[in-house]
């Protein structure tokens, strides 16, 4: 083989190396919230970035990783444009470790806070988790476990230094979870999929409410639901996706009595058929609720009013309506959020999704 040859086909086997190389290097965003207007963060690649100007611009906030360890970012959580923790998770054999970072700068410096489980759970735990904190004293913490179904929830009041475990109480949910007051939060999951289980009285005791499927998407039953977003301590909302059957559908329902009774206020039905467990995104900003879904790897947004009754159209082509395709969205007004799509591509929108810009740190 003549030199020249052999000479190009190592040059296309060192370019075509370094392109997977790079790709495989390329961020990948795992998780993200938009705060305020123009500020939020992103995991991705186990690096925590920080923005203030909707992506424009992007500052790696990670804490310096501690020598000696394997931990990595379980969790992430942001109270407010300064307030984050994270929860960081190291798996072990047959024990798990946990530990609390947390930064009142919005990342520029950082406090860590060793995670003390009681004996009873120091094993059995699969390293998944979920945070949320109310203020900065009270939280709730989701250790997932290896047991079907079952979570640890623990509870502080001291910002995160001492946990209450409420094993004998709560109803072994796995999250998502929010706290809505020090007293009052609402948790996803337990024994059945379709059930919202909330506590008014920090964690001592629980309630149990039923979102049964409206009878016009049977035989879609199967039911995954969001937390609940409440507007003040009557009115809310709770976006629910029912899967099963030959296609799924959207629900969302309403309160005005601080969610001890729900009703049907709109629906988003002929959906593709999903996997048990597979929601649909949305986000509620005042009285719209904004869902997402994607084509071509880009966003689009759907908006309904209340009452609103709307069927997905389903392409032809792939037999897809697009709106499986988003892993996360977050709004801050009806017109400014952000969307991650599943390819862990970062896109933000000012005009309500007319347009967008990928804001994938880099």
């Amino acid at each position: 083989m003549p030199k020249s040859v052999l000479s190009l086909i190592l040059a296309l086997a060192v370019l075509s190396s370094l392109s997977a190389n790079a790709q495989a290097q390329a961020p990948q965003v795992r998780a993200m919230k938009l705060i305020a207007p123009d500020v939020g963060w992103a995991l991705a690649n186990q690096r925590l970035f920080w923005t203030a100007d909707n992506g424009a611009n992007w500052k790696d906030i990670t804490p310096a990783r501690r020598a000696g360890s394997d931990e990595h970012i379980a969790y992430v959580f942001a109270l407010d444009a300064h307030d984050i923790w994270l929860l960081y998770a190291q798996h072990g054999d047959p024990v798990c470790k946990f530990d609390l970072a947390q930064s009142v700068d919005a990342g520029a410096t950082w406090s860590w806070i060793p995670v003390t489980l009681p004996p009873e759970l120091q094993q059995g735990l699969a390293g998944g988790s979920t945070l949320a904190f109310v203020d900065d004293r009270h939280g709730w913490m989701i250790l997932n476990s290896t047991k079907f179904g079952a979570g640890a929830l623990l509870v502080t009041s001291d910002g995160g230094r001492n946990w209450r475990d409420t094993h004998d109480d709560d109803p072994g949910g796995q999250g998502p979870v929010v706290l809505i007051t020090p007293e009052e939060g609402w948790m996803v999951g337990g024994e059945h999929d379709d059930d919202l289980h909330v506590t008014r009285d920090g964690a001592k005791s629980w309630q149990t409410i039923s979102l049964p499927a409206p009878k016009e998407i049977l035989p879609a039953k199967f039911a995954t639901a969001d937390v609940p977003v409440f507007e003040d301590s009557k009115h809310g909302f709770v976006a629910v996706t029912y899967t099963g059957g030959h296609q799924s559908a959207a629900i969302l329902f309403a309160t005005d009595d601080g969610g001890h009774s729900w009703k049907q206020d709109r629906v988003l039905s002929n959906l593709e058929e999903t996997s048990e467990g597979h929601g649909v995104q949305s986000a509620i900003v005042g009285d719209i609720w904004l869902i997402a879904k994607v084509s071509n790897r880009r966003p689009i947004i759907t908006a309904l009013r209340p009452g609103a009754r709307m069927r997905a159209t389903i392409d032809p082509a792939s037999q897809v309506s697009g709106y499986f395709g988003a892993n996360q969205m977050s709004f801050f007004t009806p017109t400014r959020g952000w969307v991650l799509v599943d390819v862990g591509e970062l896109f933000s929108t000012t005009d309500g999704g007319a347009t967008w810009t990928d804001i994938t740190p880099k």
